[in-house]
């Protein structure tokens, strides 16, 4: 059982890394449950808008260049990493502690992971270059998490998505973790505006079950959103989502998407990634933007 008094320490890199020093793996090492059922549905959508794009431009691949924030110890990183040989991902962390372990669990697994110790309020995303932008209970100071969030905006490609679930509000009357302060949790009316550029195709507050190692466990309250980049050249305003709110929930499913006729691209097979993209740390950088420019 976590203290209160230890869930109030202050979240700055030097507690994570004493967190992360320990042997345990703090959240364990399953991907987080929302990741876990969205994912395949979410990739299925961005095979579809691959296959759109690979018509207009014969040089489009079939790679998947995915950034997870806030990754600590690397276990929805490396369940990214092994959806498959074109799935690029990249963890960014403040810790170096917790991404050695990452690096430890992507190489134990099998998979490749590109890890980056940053600070996000630093560090520079990139400008279109990005498939996929995975935010499982990364909290921010509310500053840093608006401007991060406009970040990733900018770097999705056009039909690139961003998958995010955070504790709201509500959760500060649970004990199952998540940071002590309010200013640091999240709410819907939040993320409309910091995403108010995407379509969102999925945006709820629920109470769920999180069972995270010792620091996530229990009754939570979360906020979860699915939200998309236009495939237009440039990201625009998308006040009304009504229809693509339509598509969200069917037969109290967690999310369908309307266009779920399944559509295959067979005519780029994925591209393997080679020995430079072996799991390996960047020190500190300002940008990641080297790693997608090539995109």
């Amino acid at each position: 059982m976590v203290t209160r008094a230890a869930a109030e320490q202050p979240m700055t890199a030097a507690m994570w890394d004493r967190r992360y020093s320990k042997k345990a793996y703090a959240y364990g090492t399953e991907p987080n449950d929302f990741l876990l059922e969205v994912l395949p549905i979410v990739e299925e959508r961005l095979s579809q808008d691959h296959c759109a794009l690979s018509h207009e431009d014969e040089g489009a691949g079939a790679e998947v260049r995915v950034l997870s924030l806030g990754e600590g110890e690397g276990r929805n990183a490396v369940y990214l990493a092994s959806q498959g040989p074109g799935w690029l991902v990249t963890g960014v962390d403040a810790s170096r502690a917790g991404l050695a372990k990452a690096r430890a669990f992507a190489a134990e697994r099998g998979v490749r992971v590109k890890t980056v110790a940053a600070d996000l309020a630093e560090l520079d995303l990139g400008e279109g270059c990005w498939d996929l932008i995975v935010s499982i209970f990364c909290h921010l100071p509310v500053a840093v998490r608006s401007r991060v969030h406009a970040a990733c905006e900018r770097a999705l490609r056009p039909g690139g998505v961003v998958l995010l679930e955070a504790f709201a509000p509500g959760q500060l009357s649970c004990r199952s973790g998540g940071p002590p302060d309010i200013e640091r949790l999240m709410s819907m009316d939040m993320l409309k505006s910091d995403f108010a550029g995407l379509e969102v195709l999925l945006l709820r507050e629920l109470e769920r079950d999180v069972t995270e190692g010792i620091y996530h466990k229990g009754r939570a309250m979360v906020v979860q959103l699915i939200a998309r980049r236009p495939m237009g050249a440039a990201v625009h305003d998308t006040a009304d989502i009504a229809d693509a709110a339509a598509s969200v929930m069917e037969d109290e499913r967690l999310f369908q998407l309307s266009a779920n006729v399944k559509q295959t691209c067979q005519e780029t097979a994925p591209r393997i990634a080679g020995p430079s993209r072996l799991a390996r740390e960047a020190d500190g950088p300002s940008s990641v933007d080297g790693e997608c420019a090539s995109a």
